[in-house]
């Protein structure tokens, strides 16, 4: 953890950011194209099922836990790991 050390407080804090607003916004266009993906396949299984209107919708109601969870685990996780092994090895510096 020597190299983890040598970092000072802005760039941590500038690679603590990007890490946060980079992965919330990739996960984000992933869930939301995902969503669009699925509600156009549910239309068009309503169709060839004989449906003459397909209203199935994709909500978010039944999975806010999960992708909540998801945002946890990949956005908010990693920097906080990062900062606190970064706190360790400036106090045992």
């Amino acid at each position: 953890m020597h190299w983890l050390r040598q970092w000072r407080p802005a760039p941590m804090a500038a690679l603590l950011i990007a890490w946060i607003v980079g992965t919330a916004a990739l996960l984000t266009i992933f869930f939301v194209a995902l969503g669009r993906s699925m509600e156009r396949d549910y239309n068009e299984l309503g169709f060839r099922l004989g449906a003459t209107e397909a209203h199935i919708r994709v909500t978010w109601d039944g999975m806010w836990l999960q992708l909540v969870g998801y945002y946890g685990v990949v956005v908010v996780l990693p920097p906080v790991l990062v900062w606190l092994l970064w706190r360790r090895a400036r106090r045992t510096a």
